[in-house]
C-alpha cells in the first residue's frame, strides 16, 4: 500500500472515549497479515481497532483527503 491508498480515522467509543480506524483503497487480501504488520510497526495505541475498504477515498478538488466525507462514511459503515 501507498499513503494515498490508506487513511486513519479517529471514531467515537462509549468504553475508550476514541478508537483508531484504518480504511484501505481497494481490497484487503488478509486483514490479519496487515494487522500483524501494523502490530510490529506501531505502537499499541496506534494499532487500529478495526480496518475497512472503500473503492476509493474521498477527495477534495485540490486531491486532498476529504475527511469529512470520509467521516460521514465511516459512520454509515459503523
Amino acid at each position: 500500500f501507498d499513503s494515498k491508498s490508506l487513511a486513519i480515522a479517529s471514531l467515537p467509543d462509549s468504553t475508550l472515549g476514541s478508537r483508531v480506524v484504518l480504511v484501505v483503497e481497494g481490497e484487503v487480501k488478509n486483514q490479519d497479515d496487515l494487522k500483524a504488520t501494523l502490530k510490529e510497526q506501531l505502537p499499541l495505541y496506534h494499532n487500529p481497532k478495526a480496518i475497512f475498504s472503500i473503492d476509493l477515498l474521498p477527495r477534495t478538488a485540490s486531491d486532498k483527503l476529504d475527511r469529512l466525507s470520509l467521516l460521514e462514511w465511516l459512520k454509515k459503515k459503523t
